[in-house]
């Protein structure tokens, strides 16, 4: 068994809620017991479902119920004895409503995990995942919108009047929450908090990267992209399938950047406002009472940089992302064909 300095294992039969937040490891973390997910229920572990996240579980969850969350409740009272482990980000979202119909989920056996990060990379972490998904404007203007209405997005919003840990304890209790801060220095302090937390031999879970992040010069490429669409007349879907699913697709599976390759930086103009919110979220999770691994002060801590003007991409990045659209084309005119013989 891992041992984990301030992190004991969880009591046998406790579901374990993994709620986020975004951008903090998450998807790595769910693929890494999905991977895993046929030999943990003789490690006393059990990874409901068959899909990598248990999205489309808490999805019905809150939108009057479905086959897939008929199954995780079978699935937990079928296991009684295990460790539960249900991982979805949008989880850290939610208000309080949405906590409470989670803790009716999975009862007074439970314990939540939210994992957090410093806000200034969460923040241009988010920008480039955006820039994934069809956004248009540059990490200024869209930062400058994001800062002004901080309260209204993801983990940080604060509709109901609370944050995201005191919303959580409240519900849960304080006793049955676990923050965990993530450092730049200790990519793999999550997963070993994790096995911890599940009483699972060390090296059970594999430390990946499994939603690779795109570059600066990578991020223009996209943008571009992006920008060209929306003067366009093209359906926003078939846009995103082109792009993400194609040409952000091909960057990420066929092209490998250098490793000294900029990520998206911090401007300088947004560094108090962003020390300022993350001062605010360590004292909220401190007045929360939960446990805390890690170090409240990282959520503050800024690293600021310059975001030179892209003049030129790796030929090799350019081919990658044509390929990739080049490919989605090919599934397309696949599917359409076999409909059409169909």
């Amino acid at each position: 068994m891992r041992t984990s300095p301030g992190v004991d294992a969880l009591a046998p039969g406790t579901r374990l809620v993994h709620i986020g937040a975004p951008k903090t490891g998450t998807t790595s973390v769910q693929g890494s017991f999905a991977a895993v997910r046929a030999r943990l229920p003789e490690l006393g572990v059990l990874y409901p479902g068959t899909e990598t996240k248990h999205k489309r579980e808490t999805d019905q969850l809150f939108d009057g119920g479905g086959a897939a969350l008929d199954r995780l409740r079978a699935e937990l009272a079928d296991h009684p004895d295990h460790r539960v482990v249900v991982s979805a980000e949008k989880l850290s979202t939610q208000l309080l409503p949405q906590v409470q119909a989670v803790h009716e989920l999975v009862g007074e056996q439970a314990h939540v995990v939210l994992t957090l990060r410093s806000i200034g990379d969460f923040l241009t972490s988010l920008w480039q995942q955006r820039i994934k998904n069809g956004e248009v404007r540059d990490l200024d203007e869209w930062l400058q919108d994001r800062l002004r209405r901080i309260d209204e997005y993801n983990f940080l919003r604060r509709d109901d009047g609370l944050d995201v840990a005191s919303r959580w304890a409240q519900v849960f209790g304080a006793d049955r929450v676990t923050v965990v801060v993530l450092e730049r220095s200790s990519p793999g302090r999550l997963f070993e908090v994790f096995e911890a937390l599940c009483a699972l031999p060390e090296g059970t879970l594999d430390v990946a990267e499994l939603n690779r992040g795109l570059t600066w010069r990578e991020a223009q490429v996209v943008r571009a992209l992006n920008v060209l669409a929306a003067r366009g007349e093209a359906d926003a879907d078939a846009v995103r399938s082109f792009v993400h699913l194609g040409a952000v697709s091909g960057l990420t599976l066929d092209w490998v950047p250098d490793r000294d390759e900029p990520k998206p930086r911090l401007p300088a103009w947004a560094a108090s406002a962003v020390e300022a919110e993350g001062e605010r979220l360590a004292d909220a999770v401190t007045a929360s009472g939960v446990r805390v691994v890690g170090d409240l002060a990282e959520l503050s801590r800024v690293r600021v940089g310059e975001n030179a003007a892209v003049t030129s991409v790796p030929a090799g990045a350019v081919a990658a992302a044509a390929h990739g659209m080049l490919r989605r084309t090919a599934t397309m005119v696949q599917r359409r064909r076999g409909s059409g013989a169909a």
